[in-house]
């Protein structure tokens, strides 16, 4: 198995999306919570191999296939990591997978293979069985980032990364990397601001999923915060502004008037304190219509925590900020 399970996964969200998403799943692999590895375990979610440059996209690991006690794949065989079952359900138009990888290994899919497979959890059908070969503009060095189309009416599904030798004499490369992974699609809310790196390391992540609705129509609106440090204590802050404001070592990304949401525990793992922890708050139709929030209000939130390994006043953890336009 894929060593340091902690519990959920984030990604480095940095920079405003230039689209509004729903995101049901994304990790920058921060821990392998999620994953598994069959084979001689040469899939491992760590900061090796010392081969082939960078190991990440998004520090501090990535998913890689290699062996790290040498840092090549010259061991690796016929295997594959498997990720969560997701439910696509939950995506609409323009639902995708994407991700960033390198890989130092034989350019070819005939001496390596270099699947994403996504594959339904009911038939065990494969809706994707893609041979990625490297974009002919791209250094076998460089990150580069795939895009996959997903269709919603697949359900539940399993993602996995295949990767097979078939021999040759390179296989002393550093192998495949994979990392900042996001399944989405083109929905009714967008993240914005900066986040602020948690104490242990990690960069917290906002998130939601669900549709907004003032009627209930659709899927229930949920916003998460995913990443954050375990057994601490914890809230969703909103309002009807936006801001960029210094706080706490951070930033805060909603404006005044703020108004908090009641307190929570993130829960996850430990001790010892780790970025096991998560957070999710549910803006039902009755909470949107207690707040006033009518269709076409546009609303911001965040999550804010305590982070007590830092001293006060810097003693707080932040997402970045999530917008949302309320539906009919």
């Amino acid at each position: 198995m894929i060593r340091n399970a902690l519990g959920v996964l984030s990604f480095l969200l940095l920079t405003p999306l230039s689209q509004a998403q729903t995101v049901i799943y994304q990790t920058n692999f921060n821990t392998s919570a999620g994953w598994s590895a069959s084979g001689a375990g040469c899939w491992s979610v760590d900061d090796q191999p010392s081969l082939g440059g960078t190991i990440y996209h998004s520090a501090p690991f990535s998913l890689n296939c290699n062996q790290s006690a040498n840092g090549d794949y010259s061991g690796c065989g016929d295997e594959y990591a498997a990720g969560p079952v997701l439910d696509l359900s939950q995506l609409g138009p323009g639902a995708r997978l994407s991700f960033w990888c390198k890989w130092m290994t034989e350019n070819t899919c005939s001496l390596t293979a270099k699947k994403v497979l996504v594959v339904s959890q009911s038939t065990g059908e494969y809706h994707v069985d893609l041979c990625l070969t490297m974009p002919g503009a791209c250094p076998t060095d460089d990150w580069h980032q795939h895009e996959i189309p997903l269709d919603s009416a697949w359900g539940q599904v399993q993602l996995y990364f295949y990767f097979a030798t078939y021999g040759g004499g390179l296989t002393i490369l550093g192998g495949w990397m994979v990392d900042d992974l996001v399944v989405d699609d083109a929905g009714v809310a967008s993240a914005y601001c900066t986040p602020k790196i948690n104490s242990e390391g990690c960069t917290p992540l906002i998130t939601s999923s669900g549709s907004p609705s003032y009627s209930g129509a659709g899927p229930a609106f949920q916003v998460h915060g995913q990443g954050v440090l375990s057994n601490h204590q914890g809230l969703m802050i909103w309002g009807l502004n936006q801001a960029s404001t210094p706080f706490g070592g951070g930033t805060l990304c909603v404006g005044a008037p703020v108004r908090r949401t009641t307190v929570q525990s993130s829960g996850g793992g430990g001790p010892p304190t780790d970025c096991s922890g998560g957070y999710s708050f549910a803006c039902t139709p009755a909470w949107l219509q207690s707040k006033g929030l009518l269709p076409g209000a546009n609303v911001h939130v965040q999550y804010w925590s305590r982070d007590s390994g830092f001293t006060t006043p810097q003693n707080v953890g932040l997402t970045a900020g999530l917008s949302f336009t309320v539906t009919n």
